[in-house]
């Protein structure tokens, strides 16, 4: 018993101490020109934080806003154009694409992931992408993305039951737990693409018309790189 009392003092401890350094993090927002990061993962907030003035944050090049309560974000974030990465995850209420992003003109990698999102268009997102992270969504469909020079696509666990075009330089492909009966012509002619996952899609189920060959591995959902 006196063991357990210890134990459990000291994960209480701890636990404190993970509250004070969350509460720094997410209360002590210290921005200047210089600012090169911004993490807000998981503070809890409904809105972004108004002080904060993203014209000025011309250094600015990570954002994390995920795993809050937010339903929108300020356009004028699109005015910290050297954003390179922005992770918008885990927001209930932020159910669409921000129609900002496409403004961002350095943007190279985009996640949303767990957002209830249900539909995305070529035209939300800016010609620099190179990642797009959508997984664990409600996405029925995705559109012609031939013309982004993208190359990893995260995909999984959502609704989609058709797949339009895909980039000529995509290296890493994720479909796993979708709809899926059959997949476009340029899944086979992406000459980049090494890594592919399938797994959960009627079209590897033994009654859905044969899987296109694939010149590359089909990798299991739990082997693939996790991001």
């Amino acid at each position: 018993m006196v063991r357990l009392a210890a134990l459990l003092g000291v994960l209480l401890l701890l636990l404190a101490d993970a509250r004070r350094t969350q509460s720094k993090h997410c209360t002590a927002i210290q921005l200047d020109a210089g600012t090169t990061r911004l993490d807000l993962k998981g503070c809890g907030f409904a809105r972004v934080p108004e002080h904060i003035d993203w014209c000025a944050l011309k250094s600015l090049t990570f954002v994390d806003m995920s795993q809050n309560f937010l339903e929108r974000i300020p356009t004028t974030l699109a005015c910290a154009t050297a954003i390179r990465v922005l992770f918008l995850s885990a927001n209930p209420g932020l159910n669409h694409v921000p129609k900002f992003v496409r403004s961002l003109p350095s943007l190279k990698m985009y996640a949303q992931r767990s957002s209830g999102l249900t539909s995305i268009t070529a035209s939300d997102f800016p010609p620099s992408l190179e990642w797009l992270i959508f997984m664990d969504n409600a996405l029925e469909s995705l559109p012609d993305l031939s013309s982004f020079p993208i190359r990893k696509l995260m995909l999984s666990h959502n609704r989609l039951a058709s797949v339009g075009a895909l980039p000529r330089a995509l290296e890493m492909l994720s479909l796993a737990n979708n709809r899926l009966r059959s997949l476009p012509e340029s899944v086979r002619t992406a000459a980049r693409l090494t890594w592919v996952v399938l797994s959960s899609n009627p079209l590897l189920d033994d009654d859905a018309p044969p899987k296109p060959r694939l010149a590359v591995p089909e990798l299991p959902l739990d082997q693939f790189p996790r991001l």
